[in-house]
């Protein structure tokens, strides 16, 4: 954790560290010293790698073609059932939150 703390301060990840600081007290972020939480649970760690796993990376489309996947458009999105924030249809889990979605073809 300390590591993912330190490297998020070096790159500027304002938020990476706002999620990182839910599970951990930061306490250098440039040498990645922290502690450990009180309380803390498996599921936090679950939650936190979700949210960090999510890219808006994609394959670069023909020109004035959108993408498209057997799940519906590029881009198309659900609100979450627990956080009410977007995620992608093709989603198994909410990236902000970590809350398993249905399942999804």
């Amino acid at each position: 954790m300390g590591e993912a703390v330190r490297l998020a301060h070096a790159m500027g990840g304002a938020g990476s560290l706002d999620r990182l600081a839910q599970v951990v007290e930061i306490v250098d972020a440039a040498a990645g010293r922290v502690r450990m939480r009180a309380g803390v649970a498996a599921i936090d760690f679950e939650r936190l790698i979700t949210a960090s796993s999510h890219s808006t990376y994609g394959p670069v489309s023909a020109p004035g073609r959108a993408p498209t996947s057997p799940a519906g458009p590029a881009g198309a999105v659900v609100p979450c059932p627990a956080c009410g924030k977007k995620a992608s249809v093709t989603a198994r889990f909410c990236p902000s939150c970590g809350q398993r979605l249905g399942e999804r073809p």
